[in-house]
């Protein structure tokens, strides 16, 4: 028996050695890998007027046990595209929340490419509490065929600094004109046995100074920026209701406008994001979502502060009638024109901000995307 298992061995080791020395033509040949092409986004330009068109849409909601209101929801996005005829959509957290998300984000990807715009999403505080991880959710937004979105080395949704590249045909992503900034604000932590609001890490925080600090030129020039979130940042309500500065009164027409209808709900800490933004020297504005009652822009310190208009149908509570908040940039311009189109095609909250204040809409005559003054 201790032969026979030494014949075999012997057999096993000369079958090896002739395969070896085989010459190559004998040889079954193995299929060179194949190389993955690597994956083009679509590009973001100013049209040849020189503007770009951003909708926001926000708080979705949707939910697997409420399938009618999900087809809503898509019925007014549909109508918002038809109206606006916008050039990127941002959709600024809780979007699939609850229940199970899966089936529901499953059926999202492929409306949003239907769309036939590019999109980019961020999470909010509830996408996690829908079935799915944030690697698994991540990975399904990130299959969309017109997404923005990618993956960072943890498989979640990457921060985003987007070019708006300009409309004369330099297509040099650092020479840039405008630029967006799409960012997660997280989640929630616990701290002695509660849970709060997250906030921005020191991370993200230096990753927004170090994209603004590459594009700044030697004569401190830098390109202008928006920066789109979910929880809204510690500075949303001294912006608001501040006794310091003139935008505490509702009434003051050239920082404030729009509506609070419920208290703010932040990160439990301040850590500093609204700080590095006005050194950056580029951020102009910024718009979140989280309170679904609430649609207002309010200026501080030379910041548009503003929230979006719940998107979402009847599955959480919202009072305000559905829709999205529209953006139209101006290549070269330091400010933005912006309002609210309702589900039912209403423009509301019809506001320009020139770098420095509010100017309202001077009547409803005025055709919207029609100012170019800054």
């Amino acid at each position: 028996m201790h032969m026979k298992r030494i014949l075999h061995a012997l057999a096993i080791l000369i079958a090896l050695t002739l395969a070896v020395s085989a010459p190559a033509k004998d040889r079954k040949k193995q299929p060179a890998p194949v190389e993955k092409p690597q994956r083009e986004y679509p590009t973001l330009q100013f049209r040849a007027d020189s503007s770009f068109r951003l909708l926001q849409l926000t708080d979705l909601h949707l939910r697997d046990k409420f399938p009618d209101e999900e087809t809503k929801v898509y019925e007014v996005i549909r109508g918002l595209v038809a109206l606006e005829n916008p050039d990127l959509i941002v959709i600024t957290g809780d979007i699939v929340t609850f229940g199970k998300g899966e089936p529901v984000l499953r059926r999202l990807v492929p409306f949003l490419d239907s769309l036939g715009v590019p999109w980019v999403v961020v999470y909010g505080n509830h996408d996690a509490e829908s079935g799915m991880d944030r690697p698994f959710m991540s990975g399904l937004y990130a299959e969309g065929r017109n997404t923005l979105n990618r993956l960072n080395d943890k498989g979640e949704l990457a921060d985003l600094e987007l070019p708006i590249l300009s409309c004369s045909g330099d297509l040099t992503p650092g020479a840039a004109p405008f630029y967006l900034f799409c960012m997660d604000s997280n989640d929630y932590v616990f701290m002695e046995g509660k849970r709060y609001y997250s906030w921005f890490t020191r991370d993200q925080i230096q990753w927004l100074l170090d994209c603004c600090k590459a594009r700044t030129a030697e004569d401190g020039k830098v390109a202008p920026s928006l920066a789109f979130f979910h929880i809204e940042l510690l500075e949303y309500i001294d912006a608001w209701v501040s006794r310091d500065n003139p935008r505490w009164r509702q009434f003051d027409a050239e920082h404030t406008e729009g509506a609070r209808g419920e208290n703010n709900g932040g990160g439990a800490f301040n850590s500093g994001m609204f700080a590095a933004m006005y050194e950056s020297g580029s951020v102009i504005g910024t718009s979140c979502g989280h309170a679904h009652d609430s649609d207002y822009i309010a200026i501080y310190h030379g910041i548009a502060l503003t929230y979006g208009r719940y998107s979402g149908g009847n599955t959480v509570y919202n009072h305000l009638p559905p829709g999205g908040r529209m953006f139209v940039l101006r290549e070269g311009q330091k400010g933005f024109e912006t309002w609210i189109r309702e589900y039912d095609g209403r423009v509301v909250r019809h506001v320009r901000f020139d770098g420095e204040k509010l100017k309202r809409a001077p009547g409803r005559g005025l055709p919207f995307g029609s100012w170019t003054e800054f």
